[in-house]
């Protein structure tokens, strides 16, 4: 995707490590190791590289605190101006995350569901670009690349994948 280089923390390349010595063919893919310590930089970077190409100014996300602060970083990194709609009852330290990144919060007072909704309306009344994780197909190719990476690393697809995250 052109732009990436412009768009990159560094993210992937994290080490596939054997997760117990007596099972040498289970491993682990340590994916905090990314930039803002979440497997959300995979999706957020190829995200926020289309919302680049595309000339974007502005984007508004939703999130619970990773998939926000993986926008936030890769926005500001961009230097497109980035809102992140957030419960209010969000973790402190996931605030400070989105905001030392520049992000503008925009904490709502209620279920996780309204949150959505109040970025959605903020999109539509504001016209910018909707960076929410979890229906843009871009973030999910993102996250993606760890499959990629898998391959690469023990030359050959496993024969399962566990994928503990959400949504």
């Amino acid at each position: 995707m052109a732009g990436w280089s412009s768009v990159t923390l560094g993210e992937g390349q994290t080490p596939l490590l054997v997760l117990d010595e007596a099972e040498s063919s289970t491993f682990v893919k340590k994916e905090f190791m990314m930039p803002t310590l979440s497997f959300k930089d995979r999706g957020a970077a190829v995200l926020v590289t289309l919302a680049k190409q595309l000339g974007v100014k502005k984007m508004i996300a939703d999130s619970s605190g990773n998939a926000g602060t993986a926008i936030a970083a890769y926005g500001a990194r961009a230097g497109i101006e980035c809102d992140v709609y957030v419960s209010a009852d969000t973790s402190p330290k996931k605030l400070a995350q989105i905001k030392a990144h520049g992000a503008k919060v925009k904490a709502i007072k209620r279920i996780r569901e309204d949150v959505a909704v109040a970025a959605q309306l903020a999109v539509e009344e504001e016209q910018v670009f909707y960076a929410r994780h979890v229906y843009n197909p871009y973030f999910y190719e993102g996250t993606k690349t760890y499959a990629f990476e898998i391959f690469k690393q023990l030359k050959k697809a496993p024969d399962t994948v566990i994928v503990p995250v959400g949504n």
